[in-house]
């Protein structure tokens, strides 16, 4: 964007880092804590940004194991894209935290196996074996 070109982010977004090809496991909390949009950029760059996008070597995924690496991390990313510019946080609040336990749990309703959520950071008494139990934390109904 700085030469003038228009671009896509994609490099932050790649959701098969730490399974086969080694390096830290890309996790949903990177993912969106990832703005598509630097800091240094002036106006008239910002505009040449048009977004974000999830990758994937497709030789890395089959059947057995695309819905664990790819559907619950793209589905983060696409919330963070459609988020607020600028929304840049140090720590993955509770409202965030609790919308995606809500996809999570919208995702393996429909059949998705999508990969747990460790969420006992912020929801310490709630279990990884129960995600998806009816009753979230108080202060989630939104």
């Amino acid at each position: 964007v700085k030469s003038g070109y228009r671009a896509v982010l994609s490099a932050p977004y790649y959701l098969n880092g730490g399974f086969d090809m080694g390096g830290p496991q890309v996790d949903w909390q990177s993912i969106y804590g990832n703005d598509p949009i630097p800091l240094n950029l002036t106006d008239a760059e910002r505009e040449r940004v048009l977004g974000g996008e999830a990758c994937i070597w497709g030789e890395e995924v089959n059947a057995f194991n695309i819905d664990q690496r790819v559907w619950f991390r793209a589905s983060m990313l696409g919330e963070r894209l459609w988020s607020l510019e600028g929304n840049r946080t140090e720590k993955i609040g509770p409202d965030v935290l609790i919308r995606s336990i809500k996809q999570e749990c919208r995702m393996l309703r429909a059949g998705i196996k999508a990969t747990p959520i460790d969420d006992r950071d912020e929801f310490p008494r709630r279990s990884l074996w129960a995600q998806c139990e009816v009753d979230l934390p108080p202060g989630s109904s939104s």
